[in-house]
Protein backbone atom coordinates (compact mmCIF):
# COMPACT_ATOMS: atom_id res chain seq x y z
CA UNK A 1 0.00 0.00 0.00
CA UNK A 2 3.05 2.67 1.18
CA UNK A 3 4.49 1.85 -2.43
CA UNK A 4 0.68 2.44 -4.16
CA UNK A 5 0.81 5.47 -2.39
CA UNK A 6 4.58 6.53 -3.26
CA UNK A 7 3.69 5.62 -6.69
CA UNK A 8 0.66 7.57 -7.56
CA UNK A 9 1.62 10.88 -5.42
CA UNK A 10 5.34 11.55 -6.28
CA UNK A 11 5.95 13.14 -9.18
CA UNK A 12 8.00 11.49 -12.23
CA UNK A 13 9.83 13.02 -15.12
CA UNK A 14 10.03 10.22 -18.06
CA UNK A 15 12.66 7.57 -17.60
CA UNK A 16 13.19 4.10 -17.96
CA UNK A 17 12.48 1.82 -15.09
CA UNK A 18 14.92 1.94 -12.46
CA UNK A 19 17.86 -0.09 -12.62
CA UNK A 20 21.09 0.21 -10.65
CA UNK A 21 22.96 3.26 -10.31
CA UNK A 22 26.29 3.90 -11.33
CA UNK A 23 28.14 6.24 -14.07
CA UNK A 24 29.07 4.37 -17.62
CA UNK A 25 31.37 5.61 -20.59
CA UNK A 26 30.33 4.10 -24.63
CA UNK A 27 33.14 1.82 -24.07
CA UNK A 28 31.23 -0.21 -21.41
CA UNK A 29 33.74 0.65 -18.18
CA UNK A 30 32.18 2.02 -15.18
CA UNK A 31 33.93 5.59 -14.40
CA UNK A 32 33.05 5.78 -10.41
CA UNK A 33 34.62 9.26 -10.33
CA UNK A 34 33.75 11.77 -7.49
CA UNK A 35 30.77 13.79 -8.63
CA UNK A 36 33.83 16.83 -7.54
CA UNK A 37 35.65 15.96 -10.22
CA UNK A 38 32.69 16.48 -12.83
CA UNK A 39 30.75 19.15 -11.35
CA UNK A 40 33.58 21.92 -10.46
CA UNK A 41 31.46 23.79 -7.98
CA UNK A 42 28.91 21.05 -7.16
CA UNK A 43 30.83 18.50 -5.33
CA UNK A 44 31.05 19.24 -2.17
CA UNK A 45 28.73 19.24 0.92
CA UNK A 46 29.02 22.90 1.80
CA UNK A 47 27.96 24.07 -1.47
CA UNK A 48 24.60 23.37 -1.90
CA UNK A 49 22.20 25.05 -4.34
CA UNK A 50 18.48 26.23 -4.36
CA UNK A 51 16.51 26.23 -7.36
CA UNK A 52 12.23 27.32 -8.03
CA UNK A 53 9.83 25.67 -10.38
CA UNK A 54 6.95 28.18 -11.64
CA UNK A 55 4.10 26.90 -9.62
CA UNK A 56 5.46 24.00 -8.45
CA UNK A 57 7.79 24.22 -5.58
CA UNK A 58 11.41 25.04 -4.58
CA UNK A 59 14.06 22.82 -3.64
CA UNK A 60 17.29 22.78 -1.85
CA UNK A 61 19.86 20.50 -3.01
CA UNK A 62 23.54 19.18 -2.17
CA UNK A 63 25.52 16.80 -4.18
CA UNK A 64 28.36 15.11 -1.86
CA UNK A 65 29.98 11.44 -1.73
CA UNK A 66 28.21 10.59 -5.41
CA UNK A 67 24.93 11.28 -3.76
CA UNK A 68 22.30 14.17 -4.02
CA UNK A 69 20.04 15.33 -1.49
CA UNK A 70 16.95 17.29 -1.97
CA UNK A 71 14.37 18.73 -0.02
CA UNK A 72 11.41 20.75 -1.25
CA UNK A 73 10.52 24.29 0.94
CA UNK A 74 8.48 27.09 0.91
CA UNK A 75 5.66 26.26 -0.84
CA UNK A 76 4.35 23.76 -4.00
CA UNK A 77 3.59 19.71 -4.07
CA UNK A 78 7.44 18.64 -2.03
CA UNK A 79 7.33 21.18 0.76
CA UNK A 80 9.10 19.77 3.94
CA UNK A 81 9.55 16.29 1.95
CA UNK A 82 13.59 14.69 2.05
CA UNK A 83 15.01 12.86 -0.62
CA UNK A 84 18.15 10.94 -1.17
CA UNK A 85 19.31 9.80 -4.56
CA UNK A 86 22.28 8.15 -6.51
CA UNK A 87 22.15 10.42 -9.26
CA UNK A 88 23.72 11.35 -12.98
CA UNK A 89 25.89 14.24 -13.76
CA UNK A 90 26.86 15.47 -16.86
CA UNK A 91 29.05 19.10 -17.51
CA UNK A 92 27.73 19.80 -21.05
CA UNK A 93 29.40 23.06 -21.07
CA UNK A 94 30.47 25.93 -18.75
CA UNK A 95 27.75 26.49 -16.28
CA UNK A 96 25.37 23.78 -17.97
CA UNK A 97 24.66 21.01 -16.15
CA UNK A 98 22.52 17.81 -16.83
CA UNK A 99 21.24 15.83 -14.03
CA UNK A 100 19.26 12.80 -13.33
CA UNK A 101 18.35 10.35 -10.99
CA UNK A 102 15.91 7.18 -10.12
CA UNK A 103 12.75 7.62 -8.78
CA UNK A 104 10.23 4.80 -7.72
CA UNK A 105 8.43 4.94 -11.72
CA UNK A 106 11.00 6.20 -13.63
CA UNK A 107 14.03 9.04 -13.81
CA UNK A 108 13.86 12.77 -12.72
CA UNK A 109 15.60 14.65 -15.60
CA UNK A 110 16.91 18.39 -14.85
CA UNK A 111 19.06 20.49 -16.71
CA UNK A 112 20.31 23.79 -14.89
CA UNK A 113 21.95 26.83 -16.52
CA UNK A 114 24.15 28.92 -13.91
CA UNK A 115 25.40 31.14 -16.84
CA UNK A 116 21.46 32.37 -16.92
CA UNK A 117 19.97 31.16 -13.71
CA UNK A 118 17.85 28.84 -15.62
CA UNK A 119 16.19 25.25 -14.44
CA UNK A 120 14.45 23.18 -16.38
CA UNK A 121 12.81 19.52 -16.35
CA UNK A 122 10.43 17.47 -18.70
CA UNK A 123 7.85 15.86 -16.11
CA UNK A 124 5.75 12.73 -16.48
CA UNK A 125 3.01 13.48 -13.72
CA UNK A 126 0.13 10.85 -14.41
CA UNK A 127 -1.18 8.19 -17.12
CA UNK A 128 0.26 9.60 -20.18
CA UNK A 129 1.19 6.97 -22.96
CA UNK A 130 1.48 7.05 -26.44
CA UNK A 131 -1.69 8.01 -27.13
CA UNK A 132 -2.46 10.10 -24.41
CA UNK A 133 0.37 12.77 -23.41
CA UNK A 134 -1.66 15.13 -21.57
CA UNK A 135 0.43 14.45 -18.62
CA UNK A 136 3.54 14.92 -19.81
CA UNK A 137 4.56 18.35 -18.84
CA UNK A 138 7.97 20.77 -18.98
CA UNK A 139 8.20 22.85 -16.08
CA UNK A 140 10.76 25.77 -15.94
CA UNK A 141 12.20 27.89 -13.24
CA UNK A 142 14.94 30.04 -11.81
CA UNK A 143 17.91 29.17 -9.61
CA UNK A 144 17.53 31.21 -6.31
CA UNK A 145 20.98 30.23 -4.91
CA UNK A 146 24.12 29.20 -6.71
CA UNK A 147 26.10 26.64 -5.54
CA UNK A 148 27.91 27.94 -1.93
CA UNK A 149 28.46 27.80 1.40
CA UNK A 150 25.72 30.63 2.20
CA UNK A 151 22.85 28.12 0.56
CA UNK A 152 20.53 26.28 2.73
CA UNK A 153 21.92 22.47 2.86
CA UNK A 154 18.73 20.40 2.92
CA UNK A 155 18.32 19.21 6.45
CA UNK A 156 16.35 16.79 7.54
CA UNK A 157 15.87 12.64 7.04
CA UNK A 158 14.63 10.95 4.13
CA UNK A 159 10.93 10.89 4.15
CA UNK A 160 9.65 7.19 3.80
CA UNK A 161 6.56 7.04 1.62
CA UNK A 162 3.89 6.91 4.26
CA UNK A 163 5.64 10.40 5.33
CA UNK A 164 5.27 11.67 1.24
CA UNK A 165 2.05 10.65 0.63
CA UNK A 166 0.90 12.50 3.37
CA UNK A 167 2.76 15.53 2.77
CA UNK A 168 1.94 15.56 -0.86
CA UNK A 169 -1.69 15.49 0.15
CA UNK A 170 -1.38 18.31 2.98
CA UNK A 171 0.30 20.43 0.72
CA UNK A 172 -2.02 19.98 -1.84
CA UNK A 173 -4.52 21.35 0.30
CA UNK A 174 -2.16 24.01 1.99
CA UNK A 175 -1.08 25.58 -0.96
CA UNK A 176 -4.75 24.83 -3.20
CA UNK A 177 -2.76 23.18 -5.92
CA UNK A 178 -4.46 20.93 -8.68
CA UNK A 179 -3.43 17.82 -8.57
CA UNK A 180 -0.63 17.14 -10.95
CA UNK A 181 -2.68 15.65 -13.52
CA UNK A 182 -4.35 18.85 -13.48
CA UNK A 183 -1.29 21.09 -13.13
CA UNK A 184 -0.39 23.19 -16.19
CA UNK A 185 2.87 24.82 -16.33
CA UNK A 186 3.14 27.59 -18.34
CA UNK A 187 5.23 27.86 -21.72
CA UNK A 188 7.96 30.20 -21.98
CA UNK A 189 10.36 31.52 -25.21
CA UNK A 190 12.54 28.61 -24.42
CA UNK A 191 10.22 25.86 -25.14
CA UNK A 192 8.87 27.60 -28.44
CA UNK A 193 12.47 28.50 -29.45
CA UNK A 194 13.78 24.89 -29.18
CA UNK A 195 10.91 23.47 -31.21
CA UNK A 196 11.07 26.27 -33.73
CA UNK A 197 15.07 25.87 -33.98
CA UNK A 198 15.59 22.24 -34.52
CA UNK A 199 11.94 21.08 -36.19
CA UNK A 200 12.98 19.52 -39.61
CA UNK A 201 16.35 19.32 -38.74
CA UNK A 202 17.93 15.57 -38.25
CA UNK A 203 20.49 14.70 -35.80
CA UNK A 204 22.46 11.47 -35.82
CA UNK A 205 24.48 9.96 -33.20
CA UNK A 206 25.93 6.70 -32.30
CA UNK A 207 23.97 5.07 -29.60
CA UNK A 208 24.85 1.74 -27.68
CA UNK A 209 21.27 0.69 -29.63
CA UNK A 210 22.50 1.29 -32.92
CA UNK A 211 23.00 4.57 -34.99
CA UNK A 212 20.01 7.13 -33.96
CA UNK A 213 18.31 9.62 -35.79
CA UNK A 214 16.24 11.98 -34.38
CA UNK A 215 13.99 14.78 -36.34
CA UNK A 216 11.68 17.23 -34.44
CA UNK A 217 8.60 18.05 -36.51
CA UNK A 218 6.79 20.55 -34.05
CA UNK A 219 5.20 18.27 -30.97
CA UNK A 220 6.87 15.32 -32.67
CA UNK A 221 9.91 13.05 -32.51
CA UNK A 222 10.77 10.67 -35.39
CA UNK A 223 13.26 8.09 -34.17
CA UNK A 224 14.54 5.83 -36.31
CA UNK A 225 17.21 3.19 -35.37
CA UNK A 226 19.99 1.81 -37.91
CA UNK A 227 17.67 2.88 -40.59
CA UNK A 228 14.73 1.54 -39.85
CA UNK A 229 10.97 2.48 -40.55
CA UNK A 230 11.03 5.81 -38.15
CA UNK A 231 8.32 5.94 -35.27
CA UNK A 232 6.33 9.04 -34.01
CA UNK A 233 6.29 9.81 -30.58
CA UNK A 234 4.81 13.24 -28.57
CA UNK A 235 8.19 15.13 -27.84
CA UNK A 236 9.38 18.04 -25.65
CA UNK A 237 12.06 20.26 -26.55
CA UNK A 238 13.60 23.11 -24.42
CA UNK A 239 16.33 25.37 -25.97
CA UNK A 240 19.09 25.63 -22.68
CA UNK A 241 21.44 27.94 -24.13
CA UNK A 242 22.46 28.96 -27.65
CA UNK A 243 23.24 25.82 -29.21
CA UNK A 244 22.03 23.34 -26.54
CA UNK A 245 18.98 21.63 -26.51
CA UNK A 246 17.08 19.48 -24.03
CA UNK A 247 14.85 16.76 -25.74
CA UNK A 248 12.39 14.26 -24.66
CA UNK A 249 10.12 12.17 -26.23
CA UNK A 250 7.37 9.61 -24.83
CA UNK A 251 7.96 5.81 -26.61
CA UNK A 252 5.72 4.06 -24.14
CA UNK A 253 3.86 4.43 -20.50
CA UNK A 254 5.68 6.22 -17.36
CA UNK A 255 8.85 5.90 -20.01
CA UNK A 256 10.38 7.67 -22.21
CA UNK A 257 13.75 9.30 -23.54
CA UNK A 258 15.82 12.09 -22.34
CA UNK A 259 19.22 13.37 -24.28
CA UNK A 260 21.04 16.85 -24.04
CA UNK A 261 22.51 18.12 -27.00
CA UNK A 262 25.36 20.21 -27.67
CA UNK A 263 25.13 21.40 -30.84
CA UNK A 264 28.33 23.78 -30.34
CA UNK A 265 30.44 20.34 -29.39
CA UNK A 266 28.25 17.58 -31.59
CA UNK A 267 27.66 16.12 -28.20
CA UNK A 268 24.88 13.46 -26.69
CA UNK A 269 24.57 13.06 -23.67
CA UNK A 270 22.30 10.37 -22.64
CA UNK A 271 21.64 8.76 -18.88
CA UNK A 272 19.57 5.37 -19.85
CA UNK A 273 21.25 2.74 -21.96
CA UNK A 274 19.08 0.86 -24.55
CA UNK A 275 19.17 -1.87 -21.75
CA UNK A 276 17.80 0.34 -19.04
CA UNK A 277 21.04 0.12 -17.54
CA UNK A 278 21.74 3.99 -15.38
CA UNK A 279 25.23 5.58 -16.62
CA UNK A 280 26.66 8.14 -18.53
CA UNK A 281 27.04 8.21 -22.23
CA UNK A 282 28.56 10.91 -24.20
CA UNK A 283 28.08 10.30 -27.35
CA UNK A 284 29.34 11.86 -30.68
CA UNK A 285 26.63 13.53 -33.23
CA UNK A 286 27.67 12.52 -36.59
CA UNK A 287 25.39 15.29 -38.06
CA UNK A 288 23.11 17.79 -37.70
CA UNK A 289 20.77 19.97 -40.06
CA UNK A 290 19.38 19.92 -43.52
CA UNK A 291 17.99 16.37 -44.22
CA UNK A 292 19.34 16.48 -47.38
CA UNK A 293 22.82 16.71 -46.03
CA UNK A 294 21.97 13.78 -42.94
CA UNK A 295 20.32 11.35 -45.81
Amino acid sequence: MEETLQHETTTQCLGLPPTGPGNQHTDGTQANHALAFKLDHLGEADQPLAYDYVGFGSFELALYDNRLKWRGFDYGFFDKIVSQVEPNVSKVADDVYFLSWNTPGGTDNVVVNFDQDTVHAHLWSGPSSVDDYSDFDQIHGQILCEPSKECPFPEGAPTGSFGMAYHFIANSWKYDLPSLTEFQPPLVQSHTDGLAELTGKPLQYKGDSGAVTLQINDQETLVSIDRAAAESFHTHVTKIADGIYFISWLDEPISGDHIVFNKNAMQVFDHVTSEAVRGEQILAATCFGPAEDCS
